[in-house]
């Protein structure tokens, strides 16, 4: 740790030191070569600025007329910008604190310091939003400020992600290439010709018997309509012989849990989200033995509930043969995905508090997200929130947390909260089941009401209820980053493409050891 020296008073001398080194980024180790010479240096404090000097040598590799060797005067607490200005700490450090804690760009902060200079008679005023843009940011990429994007309670990896988005970018004219988002496929991706969107990833393929099925459990309907749907019988014969359990139960304790078991089978969700991979040898072993393991609810609540409801009597033979039947999958194709070499994030400018351990791969058999405004039309099993607040705006919901979990962690979490989880679901257990086959999307409470074509498997209530120890925490938490991220939005779309990447890290870096250290002092 440098121990910093009490700043100096104006009209001071700073000396040549075994510190200084040229703009060139020569370093002198032993003596300098030549005598030192005294120059004029201006300080510019956080009220005033006042006048010293510094003695400096004359470089003898870059051979530069105005390149010499100087004083880092990092132990004064001062910046040494280019041997003729020096900006204090205190200033730099005042700017990282006001950023970071409410809307104010460089502009707004230099014409408040000039007017404290004005205020304070400065013998000198204090100079452009231009320079102290420069030499702040020159400042800032020399800090160790990395807070390792990690929780000191949950460690790199945690089991709950509750993530949500925020809009902050830079004029497009000033984007330059170099940028590797995890979201991106390059030349080193590997290639999954096998993947596709040909079957569908419900639980039942057949879209007309799920329709009828959410229509025949919207209320209790009697026996012979199931005339109506004569021709799935042969291709669902456990699916119908479940329905006509359903429509003769009269008790309103085990009709509630079966209808609603019942809809989510028939929902247009993808089946991961009724039956994760973890559950499958579960439902196996329960439609064998007869007993269900004191885990299952926790992986499958909507049979979780029937099981409670059935709680004091003897377990119905289609649950079983239902359990069976949600059980029978494909084995999977794990593919080997390592990525070999080490990306630095100032080249990819990409940071995610830890260097990418996979690549995106790329899927040529799943048509590209891209499309034009001619074509922009609602699914009729899609998501109408999603449609309405991404689709019709060309956008694309929550695949940056997707991605750069993918690329970044040696596991998938096991819950991810989002906004469009209803999305996040299909798309990443299609193209990645065997890394996210175990991963639990769902929509936050604050959120899940305006949802109201997605079952009630993909909500966050109804998802977590037989787990006491995850419905304490706050689903909604990642609303409260988003607003406090809303303070650097004006900033940063002024800003260079590199710029604004510094900045951004050093707004989360800040956050997060606050958060760090506040987590650490209640313990």
């Amino acid at each position: 740790m440098v121990q910093i020296t009490k700043l100096r008073t104006k009209d001071t001398d700073y000396p040549f030191d075994s510190t200084a080194r040229c703009r060139c980024g020569t370093i002198i180790f032993n003596n300098p070569p030549l005598q030192p010479v005294t120059e004029h240096f201006t300080i510019f404090g956080l009220r005033c600025a006042y006048n010293a000097t510094i003695e400096l040598v004359r470089c003898n590799v870059c051979n530069h007329r105005m390149r010499f060797y100087g004083p880092d005067l990092g132990n004064y607490g001062i910046f040494n910008w280019n041997n003729s200005f020096g900006f204090t700490h205190e200033l730099l450090n005042q700017y990282t604190n006001v950023f970071t804690t409410a809307e104010n760009p460089l502009s707004a902060f230099v014409t408040a310091t000039c007017r404290l200079y004005l205020s304070s008679d400065s013998p000198v005023p204090f100079g452009a939003t231009e320079t102290f843009t420069c030499v702040w940011f020159s400042f800032i990429d020399l800090q160790k400020l990395e807070s390792e994007m990690r929780c000191p309670t949950c460690g790199p990896h945690p089991e709950i992600v509750i993530a949500d988005g925020v809009s902050i970018g830079y004029s497009v004219t000033k984007q330059k290439a170099g940028l590797y988002a995890p979201s991106m496929t390059t030349t080193d991706s590997p290639t999954y010709s096998s993947v596709n969107l040909k079957f569908s990833c419900s639980a039942i393929s057949s879209g007309p018997l799920r329709k009828l099925i959410r229509d025949l459990t919207a209320t209790k309907i009697p026996p012979h309509v199931i005339n109506g749907a004569a021709g799935q019988q042969q291709q669902f014969p456990v699916i119908m012989e479940f329905w006509k359990f359903y429509i003769t139960l009269y008790d309103a304790k085990k009709i509630i849990p079966v209808r609603e078991f019942l809809r989510q089978i028939a929902a247009e969700d993808i089946i991961f989200q009724l039956v994760p991979l973890s559950a499958i040898s579960l439902l196996e072993q329960f439609s064998e033995t007869r007993v269900a393991a004191p885990h299952l609810p926790l992986w499958c609540p909507a049979l979780g509930n029937v099981l409670v409801a059935y709680s004091e009597e003897a377990i119905p033979l289609i649950l079983l043969k239902v359990a069976g039947w949600l059980s029978v999958h494909q084995p999977l194709n794990i593919p080997a995905n390592s990525l070999e070499k080490n990306w630095d994030w100032r080249s990819t400018r990409c940071w995610y508090g830890g260097p990418p351990i996979r690549i995106r791969p790329s899927y040529p058999r799943i048509p590209d997200d891209g499309f034009t405004e001619a074509q922009i039309s609602k699914e009729v099993t899609e998501c109408g929130k999603y449609y309405n607040d991404y689709k019709k705006a060309k956008l694309t919901g929550g695949l940056m947390i997707l991605w750069s979990i993918f690329c970044h962690w040696s596991k998938a979490p096991k819950i991810i909260v989002y906004d469009f989880a209803c999305q996040l679901a299909p798309y990443s257990s299609v193209r990645e089941p065997s890394f996210f086959g175990n991963t639990r999307f769902v929509v936050d409470e604050f959120h899940a009401s305006d949802h109201t074509k997605c079952s009630k498997a993909s909500h966050a209530s109804f998802a977590l209820q037989h787990d006491p120890q995850i419905q304490l925490i706050n689903t909604s938490a990642a609303e409260v980053g988003n607003s406090g991220a809303s303070k650097i939005c004006k900033s940063v779309s002024y800003m260079t493409q590199w710029h604004a990447i510094i900045f951004i890290k050093t707004y989360l870096d800040i956050m997060n050891c606050c958060r760090t250290a506040k987590l650490l002092s209640k313990k």
